[in-house]
């Protein structure tokens, strides 16, 4: 919310509006009509925002002063719904246990010059849209303030309200308004300066009340950082105090005490108008505001107007309760952007700080020159919005990251988990480190804030009931009453130490005292901070003006240097390929640095699933991703689904109940209206009946599966193809798992015209049919002409999908160097890989596909894979109807050997081969002299780096290792902000490995692996060059589906945001959702789109959509904007086809 400035980057007047800090997506909210600058708000009981008070009216927008106005949670909308009884400016509202909230203070206009408010008001949701409940404010209170202006305020646990403006400060009960007792004067308090200190608009100071825990006894105690002193000018060195007090209460008296009164203590930094945010580990983080002069809106000096705020204090400071007096603070990295007066800062449910706002940010001066602070594009309006990670938040291997929580604590109708006062809470939650443990679970409020005053910041610790290592469950109990821990929605943390996850959300919507919890995100945009050195001690009290800390920790490269022949040095002996082509000689393993993501990328875990990922589809216009298996037997909820879905935000496995044929080994892809067509199957087992002619639609809307109809012929190992026209072909497998089953020299077309029906089919070409084992999921891409490139074994041709005439076939790589490339197959068991590189305008949209890895046939456990990459550029010549394809294939060596590998395209068009192992094949294993083992052993856990435009030799290089084996039905996809999310392996438990079990972490459910990962390339990390798109044209928008449509050939209008102002977005493209399963991606394209035009002030671009319907299919893609290599997080849009729709299914 703001006051309206005229100086919107979209050029729209709204005052209010939302954000999701995950998507980094900014959505105005329309049509509101009365002022809420200089309000006061506070979260409800039950979730929604309370907004009171305002502005006078001005442009465009009516009086607000005496407005009540809910913004909903659920609609994320505002309403005004009543009157307050008295008009307000900079008032401030609490909620209390009762759900009532108090509204104090302010001024009934603006400016000093209007009269304080002795009355507060009590909102009483019972009666929400009538007059308030009154209560007189002490005369104490009304003289010893300047206006009331923003008092802090907290909720006791008495019930009691602990108040603090100014320099003085009282205890009162906030329904009857009789003051318990005034606390004590910091005035007397040493240094002897501190009397003059105060910290009430224009001199304004922030506060925060430390964390009440059960090892604390819930005993309250507040600090008050920064503010100036009385008469301060725009020179003016504020203050560098903080001020500490503890809240004692003897309950036999009922009278309270306060220790030893006010301890000061003083910050590394002068602060005025800061932001106090508390981390769920309890500590503080001071940020914001200025070293010089004073809150307000600026102020005439010499005919010139200035501001009344300077020298922008970016340092941080991060205070530790529990430390030392004398060393509880140090400073941390700057910003570069100045925050000055009407600035924010709030605690996000992942744990970072999300900090943003100042609407004076033009007329400051400040000692850093302009290449070390970063001024507003928009003058003085900073719309910017910064995330601050916190030290903690990069150990990732320390997290505890919450996975599920007992289903007879959900509430359906707030779709939250409900915590009980003083009742068991029992949970299950993942942690890397196997020795590591929860050490303390804690609740924290949804922060309102503004005018460094935070109305809803509270932070509440849980006692630990019991807690079981080996199966990673915690109970947890409930807070003791309603005035430790008021009810409403609360986020819940776990921590290791100081070392917190992501949260999961509370509320407590009833006065019976319920406490609920909803799955808060969990996506990270990081910065490379895990190894960084503590920060240093804070300095000795600094000089006017404060010398410069530190530099930050120094920005990561764009991409990483390419360099073969270290990749060389590091890979060791493999035994040369030309040598043999069934080596068994020992794999050396490689030393990779894993603590440099900027450079060789970052491997984190990051859930746990209830069904193996063996068949893995991202599901279009979410961020879920739909997760199918063989029932296992192993699902460590004890449930015995194969189908389910995961949010990799929330980091929440969410089962699919009920569905009941087999569909392991099926083939699976997106059709164009974005559901996940499912074919072919398995034959029936325990629980689940015949799969193998299953035609079934996983849908986006509903998130269920479905059973349409059959096909013609069992299928098992088969592959799916969206077509431009909307259909799919479905090819290959044999008719009965194993080579033992017929193969099909037919294929299917399912046609979404008549989804349920019998399919088309074509004939497979003889030769496909003869060349290959049993036509095992094939690898198949359409090309631009609209034709079908396939490969397996080693053979491919090229055919018209619709009539099954083929038009040629593929150069043999039998002939390609080294000499013993034609010994190489690619078709199971001998698992290859396989991508078509990005199709784009600066290539002409040539395609070219590239193999990686897979095994000689006859291979052993012991057979090192192959080293092979073979690529391919497919040329169409238009008048002839002719291919050629210039050198044929081109070997390359990978620096280690895979098998049952995957390959990622990234955004910027590199490639990520990861998963598979380095010896053996794939399959469920064999048995040697009567001892069952694994097929495939020695799992690779390095990812090859591959970038297709560097020079041959140089394009591939190791990156940083997972510490988990991904061997037989492991799977990899792209994520819509770019990371990998990689799962699966159903044969994690008999293989062999040159690593130590202190080095590889095995399944906890032994051969079942449901651990969830992500690969963070190290692109990732280079968050200031990052573009992120901000709002897309409204002309574009398809409510049906809640999507923004692309126009083939047509202009396509967006914003977007970039921190660097020098920089500007170099190419666009759409990168479909992926479908994976046994090494072959069924829907993995990256398209290319020309640029038409950018405004660089602006943040304005216009791009053309793509050519035709060949080169990018209709359907659903993720919109990506690079900046070189780097690229932000995606956006969701549709290209238009004429397919008919399944949402009926």
């Amino acid at each position: 919310m703001e006051r309206y400035s005229g100086r919107h980057p979209d050029k729209s007047t709204v005052i209010v509006g939302h954000y999701d800090y995950l998507t980094r997506i900014f959505t105005n909210v329309n049509y509101y009509t009365d002022t809420v600058f200089c309000a006061a708000h506070t979260v409800t009981q039950d979730g929604h925002v309370l907004v009171v008070g305002g502005h006078i009216a001005g442009r465009l927008y009516g009086d607000g002063l005496r407005g009540v106005r809910i913004f909903s949670r659920k609609t994320l909308n505002m309403t005004r719904i009543g009157n307050l009884t008295y008009s307000r400016w900079y008032p401030t509202a609490t909620l209390l246990p009762n759900g009532m909230v108090t509204i104090m203070g302010g001024t009934t206009k603006p400016s000093g010059a209007s009269p304080k408010n002795p009355i507060y008001e009590i909102w009483d949701p019972a009666s929400p849209t009538q007059q308030q409940l009154f209560r007189n404010q002490t005369d104490d209170m009304f003289r010893k303030t300047r206006y009331i202006y923003y008092p802090n305020t907290y909720v006791l646990p008495t019930g009691d309200l602990f108040m603090v403006l100014k320099a003085y400060g009282e205890i009162t009960n906030a329904m009857t308004g009789v003051r318990r007792t005034i606390l004590p004067s910091w005035a007397n308090t040493a240094p002897r300066n501190v009397g003059g200190m105060v910290m009430e608009y224009p001199y304004t100071g922030t506060s925060v009340m430390l964390a009440l825990t059960p090892e604390n006894g819930y005993t309250p105690e507040v600090v008050v950082f920064g503010g100036q002193f009385p008469g301060a000018s725009i020179n003016t060195t504020a203050s560098r105090l903080s001020l500490r007090i503890k809240v004692l209460y003897n309950e036999t008296t009922g009278n309270y005490t306060f220790g030893e009164g006010w301890i000061a203590e003083f910050m590394p930094l002068p602060r005025v108008m800061g932001d106090a945010v508390i981390l769920p580990n309890g500590h503080v983080v001071v940020l914001n505001g200025a070293m010089k002069g004073s809150a307000g809106d600026g102020t005439i000096v010499n005919r010139v107007r200035v501001n009344q705020a300077n020298e922008p204090n970016l340092w941080p400071v991060l205070y530790d309760p529990d430390a030392p007096y004398g060393s509880r603070m140090r400073l941390m990295a700057r910003s570069n952007i100045a925050r000055l007066y009407h600035s924010t800062a709030l605690l996000t449910p992942d744990g970072s700080v999300l900090v943003a706002g100042c609407d004076r940010a033009e007329l400051f001066w400040s000692s850093l020159d302009d290449t070390e602070i970063s001024r507003s594009p928009q003058k003085a309006a900073e719309y910017r919005i910064e995330m601050f990670r916190p030290p903690y938040w990069f150990n990732e291997t320390a997290k505890p990251q919450i996975v599920s929580i007992n289903n007879a604590t959900w509430d359906p109708e707030d779709a939250v988990n409900v915590m009980q006062y003083g009742a068991s809470f029992e949970l299950q939650y993942s942690l890397s480190v196997a020795t590591h443990s929860v050490t303390s679970a804690v609740l924290v409020s949804p922060g309102s804030v503004t005018h460094s005053t935070n109305m809803n910041q509270r932070v509440v610790g849980l006692e630990i009931v019991s807690q079981d290592l080996g199966a990673r469950r915690l109970v947890l109990k409930g807070p003791p009453n309603i005035n430790i821990a008021p009810p409403g929605w609360y986020m819940l943390f776990l921590l290791n130490g100081n070392v917190y996850g992501a949260s999961v959300w509370h509320n407590d919507k009833q006065l019976q005292g319920q406490i609920t919890a909803t799955a808060a995100s969990a996506m990270r945009r990081r910065q490379v901070l895990e190894n960084m050195p503590p920060p240093p001690p804070p300095p000795s009290p600094p000089p006017s003006p404060p010398p410069r800390p530190p530099p930050p920790f120094p920005l990561p490269p764009a991409s990483p240097p390419y360099n073969g022949s270290i990749d060389e040095e590091l890979l060791g002996d493999f035994g040369d390929p030309i040598d043999t082509s069934l080596d068994a000689s020992p794999v050396r393993i490689p030393n990779v640095p894993d603590n440099h993501p900027e450079a060789y990328g970052q491997w984190l875990l990051t859930g746990i699933a209830n069904v193996v990922a063996v068949h893995l589809a991202l599901v279009p216009g979410t961020n879920k991703f739909l997760f199918m298996e063989r029932y296992s037997g192993r699902h460590p909820d004890k449930s015995t689904v194969i189908v389910g879905h995961y949010d990799y935000l929330t980091r929440i496995f969410t089962n699919v109940n009920y569905y009941t044929d087999t569909v392991f080994c099926a083939a699976h892809t997106v059709t164009q209206d974005g559901h996940v067509l499912v074919v072919g199957g398995h034959i029936a087992g325990r629980l689940y009946g015949d799969g193998l002619r299953g035609v079934r639609i996983f849908s986006r809307k509903t998130l269920n599966m479905t059973r349409i109809g059959n096909l013609t012929y069992p299928r098992w190992y088969p592959t799916a193809t969206l077509l431009p026209n909307g259909m799919v072909t479905i090819m290959g497998g044999t008719t009965k798992p194993s080579g033992a089953s017929p193969k099909n020299p037919i294929y299917e077309i399912w046609d979404p015209a008549s989804p349920t029906q019998q399919q088309l089919f074509r004939n497979q070409t003889d030769d496909m049919f003869r060349k290959t084992r049993y036509i095992y999921y094939p690898n198949t891409y359409v090309l631009p002409t609209g034709d079908l490139f396939m490969v397996l074994k080693a053979y491919g041709e090229i055919t018209n999908p619709m009539t099954g005439v083929r038009r040629t076939i593929l150069p043999s790589w039998a002939n390609t160097a080294p000499r013993n490339v034609g010994g190489m197959v690619m078709e199971y068991p001998y698992t290859g890989t396989s991508v078509m590189l990005a199709l784009t305008p600066e290539n002409g949209y040539t395609p070219e596909v590239v193999v990686f890895g897979g095994q000689f046939p006859g291979a052993s456990i012991n057979t090192t894979a192959s080293r092979l990459s073979l690529r391919i550029k497919v040329h169409y010549n238009e008048t002839t109807g002719n291919y050629t394809f210039g050198e044929g294939w081109i070997a390359e060596f990978m620096p280690l050997p895979r098998v049952m590998g995957d390959a990622v395209i990234l955004p910027n068009g590199h490639v990520v081969v990861l998963n598979g192992a380095m010896k053996g094949s794939a399959g469920d294993g064999t048995v040697i002299n009567k001892v069952r083992v694994n097929q495939a052993n020695e799992p690779n856990l390095w990812p090859v780096l591959y970038d297709p435009d560097a020079p041959y030799g140089s394009r591939m290089r190791l990156m940083a290792r997972s510490r988990i084996a991904r061997l037989y039905h492991s799977t990899a996809l792209l994520t819509p902000d770019g990371s990998v999310l990689v799962a699966g392996c159903d044969r994690a438990e008999l293989f062999w490995s040159s690593l130590n079990d202190t080095e590889i972490s095995r399944s906890p459910q032994k051969a079942a692996e449901y651990r969830i990962e992500m690969l963070r390339p190290p692109y990732w990390f280079n968050e200031t060059a990052k573009p992120q798109i901000v709002s897309i044209s409204n002309a574009m928008w398809d409510p049906e589906d809640a999507v923004n449509v692309m126009e083939y050939g047509a202009p396509f209008e967006l914003q977007y945001s970039l921190s660097n102002a020098t920089h500007s977005v170099t190419s666009a493209v759409l990168v479909s959702p992926g479908s994976v399963t046994h090494s072959t991606n069924m829907n993995q394209r990256v398209v290319g789109l020309e640029i038409v035009s950018q405004d660089l002030g602006a943040r304005r671009l216009v791009l053309k959509g793509p050519p035709n319907i060949n080169i990018a299919p209709p359907g659903w893609y993720m919109l990506f904007l690079l900046n070189g290599n780097v690229y932000g997080t995606s956006v969701w849009v549709r290209l238009p086809g004429n397919a008919p729709r399944l949402d009926y299914l």
